[in-house]
Parts: structure tokens; C-alpha cells; sequence
């Protein structure tokens, strides 16, 4: 507007990680009788990271400093999950009849620790600045069980009907606890109420399905639909203590037809729709302020998104050039979307009971009306065997509409994204390989209110390779 003065935020970050993921996969199977089996599929996963950051930032209106901040922030985490499904197959004397029993457990518990420190400076010559010294833990648990059961039965020779029904349950807890540094002795012995919270979270699902299949040599066609109720629980016990509950029911429809009489080709169209539940994570009502210019924020009455999906591949062996291809088009509509609302402080204020500096941000989820995407991939591969090479080429085009609110104030960010690239590779013998590769990369974003933060960037990549195999299958492979 007329009459206001500029203002820009520069910042600058460094970091560095460390990670360590440990995983157990087995698969157990027990034939109890020419018809009926039992699997079992445990999965142990634990894994342990570390992270430091460093970031400097400063805010200037009209060319004069209004702030400037200083952060180091560290963190440590590990998480144990275990997961296991069990499948009970029975299979009767009619033909494709047969009845399947599914149950999937999980659990995981992580825990984690976190430090921060950072100073804060309000205009140019103004002396102590403010600052924020605290420690922090974070511990959460999370279970789950989901039976099902199916049954398939053929009616006649190209039909079949397949009846389901399952459900699940789950709780999970977040604990978190931030203690700050109020007397400068490091005791760290006060906690943080605006930056602490214990959430619980509990979901009850309950949904039957029906499918209808028709088939023969040309073509396939099925449609279904699936009834679900859910019910989310959630209930913050400290700092203070409040509870939501929300429940949920829809008629979700799906619909597909696959053609199979083109010559080594096929095509497969589909419709379905599905719905997304909010995380704990977006509905905790904790502030976030790893980044004290960045705050976020969850939101306890986050309800369920709802979105519809059409889409279509087509595959053909191209056994002239001993290749294959495939493309793959799809578009999506989304009700309910959960989106982002963010405040933007032109002065020191306070928002929802949140102290923000002046040209800090304040983002929280919110639902909006409606959300739009939309993508088509495609690939080719050909093996010219007499010279012999194979040459490869690929592109992927997708872009998203979706809302969201800035100071109050509707915005559309429009994000596309074109991926495409090609290789060769050049077989001497099945020892020896020479290869080549050039990948390009353009991504655009576009907002409708703020156009200051429209971006487009490009990135291009050319590697060339040699690989070399030689005593019991070792290999070398050297890249540029």
C-alpha cells in the first residue's frame, strides 16, 4: 500500500545430521492343510539421529534494522516400532472362493531431547537483547490394532463378488516438556506452559466393503463401496486441560476398467475416492519455536479432508526395439483441505495469546474449501541388443492448487513441477558398462497474494559412469 515501507528478512543457516536406521523383516508361513495357510510377517525397526543448526536472521523496514536473531538449536532421537501382520488364507473346493482373515499390529515409542539458545535484537543501538536458553524433551507412544476379513465369491463364470469388513483401533500420546533458563544458573527448573503440552489421541474406525468384478479375456470392470465410521478422540491434560471429539462417516465409491484385447498393450482407467484424519502432530496446540522469527502452532479442531481421484496408465512392450513404455495420468479433487494460516507481525503484538516480534510468522493448519492437483509420468526404455546399448528416457510434469491465509486474507499458491532426463549405457560385456545420464529439473511457485515469494528455479545434471565387474560378482562403479 502507499505510503508503507519495505520490509525484508534475511537469513542465514548451517546444519548438520546423523542418522542410524536398524530394521528385522521376516516372513513366517505354515500350511495347515492343502487349503488354509497362515503368514506371519514380523518387522522391528529402530533407529537413533543426531542434528545441530546455527541460523542468523535480521529484519529491515525501509533499509533501517528493526531486529535481528541469533539461534543454536541440537536434538537427539531414537524410536523403536514393531509391527506384525498375520493372514489366514482359506481357500474352498469351488473355485476362487476362498475367505482371508487380517490382523496388523504396531507399535513405537520414541523419545527425544532438544536444546535451544537464542538472542534476539530489537532495533540498531539498542543494548541486551532478549534471550531464550531452554531444554526441552519429547517422549510419545503409539498402538494399534486393525482386523479385517474378506470373503471372495465367484457367481457364474466372469463374475465374482467380494465382501469385507474391518476395523481398527489406535491411541497414541506426545509429551512434551520445555524447561527454560529464568536466573541464568543453568538449572533449567522452570517449565515453559506456552511451549509444553501432554496430548493424547485415540481413533476408532469401523467400515465394510463391497466389490463387484466382471471379467474375460478383453476386458476387466469393478466397482465398489466402502462405508466407514470413525471416531477421533482427542485431550490435552496439561497445561491445561481440554478435550475434542469428532466422528466421521462417509460413502467412499471406486470404479475401474482395464482393456486387454490391444495387442501387447493395456489400458486402466480408475475412480476412487479416500480421506485423510488430522495427525497429533497438527492438532497438538504447542507452539514450535525452534526458529523464533518461524513459530508454528497445531490445531485441535482440524476435521478430516475427503478427496477424489481419477486416473489412467497405459503400458505397451514395443518387442520390435525389445523395449517397453508407460504412461500414467492422473487428477485430483480435494474437499476440506488442510491448509496453512499464517500471521505476519508488522510491529511486536501478541496473536492467539502468542508474543510475536515484529516480522516473525505464526503458521497454523486451518481447513479450507478446496484444493486441486494434477500430474502425468511417462517413461520409454529400448534395448538395441546388436550394438549393443540401451537407451532410456523418462518425464514427469505435476501441479498443485491450494489455499491458504495470510493475515486473515485468502491466498492460492500454484507450485509445478517438470522432471525429465535421459540416459544411455553402453555394454562392452556384462563386465563392463559405460554409462551416461542428463537429468534437467525446472519447479515454479506462484502465490496470489504475496507475489514477493514467487520463485522458479532449474537445475541440470550430466554424470557419466563406468562400471567393472570381476571376481564373484564385486563391483566397482566410478561416477562424474
Amino acid at each position: 500500500a502507499a505510503g508503507e515501507e519495505a520490509q525484508s528478512f534475511r537469513q542465514v543457516d548451517t546444519s548438520t545430521s546423523t542418522g542410524q536406521d536398524h530394521k528385522i523383516i521376516a516372513n513366517l508361513r505354515y500350511d495347515i492343510d492343502t487349503a488354509t495357510r497362515i503368514t506371519v510377517q514380523p518387522n522391528i525397526t529402530w533407529d537413533m539421529s543426531r542434528s545441530n543448526a546455527r541460523f542468523d536472521g535480521a529484519t529491515s523496514v525501509g533499509g533501517a534494522l528493526s531486529n535481528a536473531t541469533a539461534t543454536q538449536q541440537s536434538s537427539e532421537s531414537s524410536r523403536f516400532a514393531l509391527r506384525s501382520d498375520v493372514n489366514v488364507i482359506h481357500r474352498f473346493a469351488k473355485p476362487s472362493r476362498s475367505i482371508t482373515l487380517r490382523i496388523r499390529g504396531n507399535t513405537s515409542a520414541t523419545d527425544g531431547t532438544s536444546t535451544l539458545l537464542a538472542t534476539s535484537l530489537r532495533g540498531e543501538g539498542i543494548g541486551t537483547p532478549d534471550t531464550t536458553d531452554q531444554r526441552g524433551t519429547l517422549n510419545g507412544t503409539a498402538t494399534s490394532i486393525a482386523p479385517s476379513l474378506s470373503y471372495n465369491e465367484p457367481i457364474g463364470e466372469r463374475l465374482r463378488l467380494t465382501l469385507a469388513v474391518d476395523g481398527s483401533t489406535s491411541s497414541s500420546r506426545s509429551d512434551r516438556n520445555t524447561l527454560i533458563d529464568l536466573d541464568g544458573t543453568k538449572s533449567y527448573s522452570t517449565t515453559d506452559t506456552l511451549l509444553s503440552n501432554v496430548f493424547r489421541q485415540s481413533t476408532r474406525t469401523i467400515g465394510g466393503t463391497s466389490t463387484l468384478s466382471w471379467s474375460d479375456s478383453t476386458i476387466q470392470i469393478s466397482a465398489g463401496l466402502r462405508y466407514q465410521s470413525l471416531n477421533l478422540n482427542g485431550e490435552s491434560v496439561f497445561p491445561f486441560v481440554s478435550t475434542t471429539s469428532t466422528s466421521f462417516s462417509n460413502a467412499l465409491p471406486n470404479a475401474s476398467i482395464t482393456f486387454l484385447a490391444m495387442q501387447d498393450a493395456n489400458l486402466n482407467i480408475t475412480y476412487a475416492a479416500e480421506t485423510q484424519t488430522p495427525t497429533i502432530q497438527q492438532m497438538q496446540n504447542v507452539v514450535n519455536n525452534s526458529n523464533p522469527m518461524v513459530l508454528s502452532v497445531g490445531d485441535p479442531t482440524l476435521e478430516q479432508t475427503l478427496t477424489h481421484t481419477v486416473s489412467a496408465s497405459y503400458s505397451s512392450s514395443l518387442t520390435d526395439l525389445n523395449g517397453y513404455a508407460y504412461l500414467f495420468v492422473n487428477a485430483g479433487y480435494t474437499t476440506n483441505p488442510i491448509a496453512t494460516s499464517t500471521v505476519i507481525a508488522a510491529r511486536d503484538t501478541v496473536s492467539d495469546g502468542i508474543p510475536l516480534l515484529q516480522g516473525a510468522q505464526l503458521t497454523r493448519p486451518i481447513n479450507l474449501d478446496e484444493a486441486f492437483s494434477a500430474g502425468i509420468v511417462g517413461y520409454v526404455g529400448v534395448a538395441l541388443d546388436s550394438i549393443p546399448l540401451h537407451l532410456y528416457a523418462d518425464f514427469g510434469l505435476n501441479t498443485n492448487r491450494s489455499p491458504s491465509l495470510i493475515n486473515a486474507v485468502s491466498n492460492t499458491t500454484v507450485s509445478t513441477s517438470l522432471q525429465a532426463s535421459g540416459s544411455v549405457a553402453y555394454y562392452r560385456d556384462q563386465e563392463h558398462v559405460v554409462s551416461g545420464m542428463v537429468r534437467i529439473d525446472h519447479s515454479t511457485f506462484s502465490n496470489e497474494l504475496r507475489t514477493d515469494l514467487n520463485t522458479s528455479f532449474t537445475t541440470l545434471q550430466i554424470i557419466a559412469g563406468v562400471t567393472w565387474m570381476f571376481w564373484k560378482n564385486i563391483t566397482i562403479r566410478a561416477d562424474v
